[in-house]
């Protein structure tokens, strides 16, 4: 078979299967996004019974995900429908999504983040990991900290991130990840010590 014929088929087929249950596809021929969109992945919800923290959110313009100890935004440049989403396959390639009948409602409020910059802002990355770290942990209550694989999902790109700290009642001592690009923001929440 002609392999324009052969490559058309399969796009149509792709399309008419994609269509039907309602799904999109991320592939590295949108590397930003297939990135971004891996990114948001990392704070579903795993182990909850809450169904709406299991899968991700698109509104506003950006992807949102959390389990309920950290969130994970990033805003794209690319408009998709405003829905919840179930992740079907999320491998080095591509993401594929389904979109659920799960109300957009039953999502937790994510959009207001009140902040205020940590005392001095502190640059964080990969490759000063555990530096940073400490600096950020200085700069809190001391009977607090923060859970290391959640630094390390939201930081671990080759991106300059900024840390602040979050200035509210209930989440006193969160720390807030925004990288240079202003495109991602993670907020995590701390560890409080039982003294």
């Amino acid at each position: 078979m002609d392999q324009t014929i052969l490559k058309t088929f399969r796009s149509k087929t792709r399309k008419v299967i994609m269509e039907k249950f309602k799904g999109i596809e991320i592939t590295k021929h949108t590397p930003w996004d297939l990135q971004g969109i891996k990114w948001v992945i990392k704070a579903i919800g795993k182990e909850t019974t809450f169904l709406a923290l299991k899968l991700l959110l698109f509104q506003n313009g950006c992807w949102v995900a959390t389990d309920g100890y950290r969130l994970h935004v990033y805003a794209t440049k690319i408009e998709y429908e405003e829905s919840l989403y179930e992740v079907i396959v999320n491998n080095r390639k591509k993401v594929v999504l389904k979109i659920t009948d799960t109300p957009i409602e039953n999502y937790p409020e994510w959009r207001d983040i009140p902040f205020k910059p940590l005392s001095k802002e502190i640059e964080l990355s990969t490759l000063s990991f555990s530096v940073d770290y400490t600096r950020t942990i200085r700069e809190m209550d001391p009977k607090v900290t923060l859970q290391i694989p959640y630094i390390k999902d939201a930081i671990d790109t080759s991106e300059i991130w900024t840390a602040y700290m979050f200035n509210g009642s209930e989440q006193k001592d969160s720390v807030i990840f925004i990288n240079d690009a202003s495109d991602k923001l993670a907020l995590i929440m701390p560890l409080v010590a039982q003294l």
